[in-house]
């Protein structure tokens, strides 16, 4: 093995011991106060500088004292890394801070790294979350040619949200939402924290019109599998031939919007049989909830 050979496996195997270190890191805070930042090299540090700054006169105003200074400290970590860099490395650089769980030995742990990748950082990402978004560094990994290790990762920790996803549901929680009704309501009240859909989702979302409808009138949105999509009742109202306005795959409308309603969206596999029992049981799309709901009144 040559040198560069040498080098190459040991920055895969830092990146991987990085991402398994940041991936179960949860905040000590009942507030989202773990900060994930990537910056290309593009991007001039005074304007992150700034945003920081901003960030934490933002964070200042925070009522909950314990929350206050989770927040505050991570931002206040992360300022300080970037002060040891007089400009933005070559590649970029991802840097993770705060305040999280620790081993059962330890009450809690203060995470701050940087890490210099050697392939270049494509987009800014500032985040402030209950975990670190290492979905970015999985991404580089990728890109250093160990996509194995990268692909195992991805179905673990989609194994390990789709067991979340049961646990609630069979517990009687109230903590997750499944089926089209329901997670769109849970949607609208801003409840979703996890979108979670299977990439193989077929439902289409028809935006439809009714020609003898006022102009006050609203449209009609209608969620669509490709049998139902074939019977033409669904596309009549009162006599009348329903115009279709918009058509899209109910996948694609998800992507667009998801940030709209506050909410993280992941896709699933069929790969995986717990995807494959997403799809059977649940229809295929759900969600794990910020809090308990009852979603039958």
């Amino acid at each position: 093995m040559t040198s560069r050979d040498n080098d190459a496996a040991a920055q895969v195997a830092d990146l991987r011991h990085l991402i398994s270190t940041l991936e179960p890191a949860h905040a000590i805070s009942t507030m989202s106060s773990l900060i994930s930042l990537a910056i290309p090299p593009a991007i001039p540090l005074t304007h992150v500088t700034n945003l920081l700054a901003d960030e934490h006169r933002a964070a200042s105003r925070i009522k909950s004292a314990p929350n206050r200074h989770a927040i505050t400290s991570a931002i206040a970590l992360t300022q300080a890394k970037l002060a040891q860099f007089a400009q933005v490395p070559v590649n970029g650089v991802y840097v993770y801070c705060g305040t999280v769980h620790g081993r059962p030995d330890q009450e809690q742990q203060v995470v701050d790294v940087a890490y210099k990748p050697v392939v270049p950082v494509k987009q800014f990402m500032y985040m402030c979350d209950k975990a670190f978004s290492v979905d970015v560094l999985v991404e580089a990994l990728e890109e250093m040619a160990d996509a194995d290790f990268a692909h195992e990762l991805k179905m673990e920790r989609q194994q390990k949200m789709l067991a979340r996803f049961f646990d609630e549901h069979l517990s009687g929680s109230g903590k997750c939402c499944f089926g089209i009704r329901e997670t769109l309501k849970a949607l609208d009240l801003g409840a979703v924290e996890t979108l979670i859909l299977s990439e193989h989702l077929e439902i289409q979302r028809y935006v439809l019109k009714n020609p003898a409808a006022g102009p006050s009138d609203k449209h009609l949105i209608k969620h669509l599998t490709p049998a139902q999509a074939q019977e033409q009742e669904h596309f009549a109202q009162d006599g009348q031939k329903l115009e279709i306005i918009d058509q899209q795959p109910l996948l694609a409308w998800f992507t667009a919007n998801v940030a709209d309603f506050g909410a993280k969206l992941k896709l699933v596999t069929g790969q995986l049989q717990e995807g494959q029992r997403f799809v059977s049981e649940y229809g295929g799309i759900g969600g794990l909830l910020r809090y308990r709901l009852d979603l039958g009144q």
